[in-house]
């Protein structure tokens, strides 16, 4: 105790005061790595949530409208003139591929059922 009250710190105490610095380096780093990891997964969270999947995106739609493809045209362009932006074009397209079977290129006046508006 004697040493406390001079000012004058042992090798004991110095490595003390660095263990100490250290752990609270350590905490702070793992807190951050903890921070970062959780916006992360909410940010996820939030992305595959506010879309419906695929089923439920077919659920979802009323399929009667009927299309016959054009010369040049591709399910991109078709799924861009029926969404209105609440649905990601990705997820419509493979609505139309799923509900009309489709696993290859499209043909001339192929007959799509599509989501009416």
């Amino acid at each position: 105790m004697k040493l406390l009250s001079t000012g004058i710190k042992t090798s004991g105490m110095i490595f003390v005061d660095l263990l100490i610095a250290f752990v609270e380096r350590s905490a702070m780093r793992i807190i951050s790595v903890f921070l970062v990891t959780a916006a992360f997964l909410l940010a996820f969270a939030i992305l595959c949530f506010s879309q419906p999947g695929l089923d439920d995106y077919i659920e979802l739609q009323d399929w009667e409208r009927v299309h016959f493809v054009n010369r040049g045209e591709t399910l991109w362009e078709i799924a861009c003139e029926l969404s209105d932006n609440d649905y990601d074009i990705r997820l419509v397209v493979a609505a139309i591929k799923e509900v009309n079977g489709i696993d290859s290129l499209l043909k001339v006046n192929q007959k799509l059922i599509l989501p009416t508006d």
